[in-house]
């Protein structure tokens, strides 16, 4: 999908007719390359429904390109900027998560790379998503890099103010972290409180490694999965196996 089709009108209608809609997010860190390129195979066996491409502070837009050229040459599914600062972003990809850290403690992670990238992405000519991106545990390397503050997990009613500040930000999609390769996920009473506040598409994303964890933020309330790890982890067989049962359990509780 590049650049013919509206790529959130597409996202939407995925997550109406399949229940879940599946972000595979791919590292375009060029020291794991062999990794992502078996990451995007297995996407693709797996019929992920959109490509996330990012989540690295270790990068250049050459990197970033390089690796959309890759999926590009394999699939047709949209693929979506996750940009960790100004440096992820391309004009070869069809959309961006505009992301607000809304947690962060330092304002560059809040408003400061978002005006540097402002211009980059408006002359790109890429679609945005306005996303508000919480980190909820605060070991994780992006919580580190963004100096996020973690939320207590049995605190699930903080979350709700986030997702209300969310809404008045505008923000058409909230993205839930536990961080890239934690092995807590986000906990289903934080899902269940971001989802009966905020409004708009939401994501959950880190630890999510097995049905379980992967049900469980689902029947809470998530819209979008995003799984990385997994990817990488897992061989095609599993990875399948896993989508299938994600898949089943968004179309059962609608």
């Amino acid at each position: 999908m590049r650049r013919g089709g509206n790529v959130e009108e597409y996202v939407l209608d995925v997550r109406k007719k399949r229940g879940i809609v599946i972000f595979g997010l791919i590292d375009p860190d060029p020291l794991k390359v062999d990794i992502s390129k078996d990451a995007i195979r297995k996407c693709i066996s797996t019929d992920i429904d959109v490509f996330l491409v990012g989540g690295s502070s270790l990068v250049d837009q050459y990197h970033v390109d390089s690796m959309i050229e890759e999926i590009r040459a394999q699939s047709e599914k949209p693929i979506v900027l996750f940009p960790g600062n100004v440096n992820g972003l391309s004009p070869k990809a069809d959309a961006v998560l505009f992301i607000l850290l809304l947690n962060s403690d330092d304002p560059y992670y809040i408003v400061g790379a978002q005006i540097l990238g402002a211009p980059l992405i408006h002359r790109y000519g890429l679609e945005v998503f306005p996303t508000a991106y919480i980190v909820l545990f605060s070991d994780s390397a992006v919580a580190h890099v963004g100096r996020a503050r973690g939320i207590p997990p049995n605190k699930p009613e903080l979350i709700s103010m986030y997702a209300l500040a969310a809404n008045m930000f505008g923000s058409r999609f909230m993205y839930l972290e536990g961080g890239s390769g934690t092995s807590t996920h986000v906990p289903g009473g934080i899902v269940e409180e971001a989802r009966k506040s905020f409004n708009g598409f939401l994501m959950v994303g880190g630890g999510l490694r097995d049905i379980s964890s992967i049900g469980e933020v689902i029947a809470s309330g998530a819209d979008g999965i995003v799984l990385g790890t997994v990817l990488e982890a897992f061989d095609l067989e599993d990875l399948g196996e896993l989508i299938m049962a994600a898949r089943n359990v968004g179309k059962g509780r609608d």
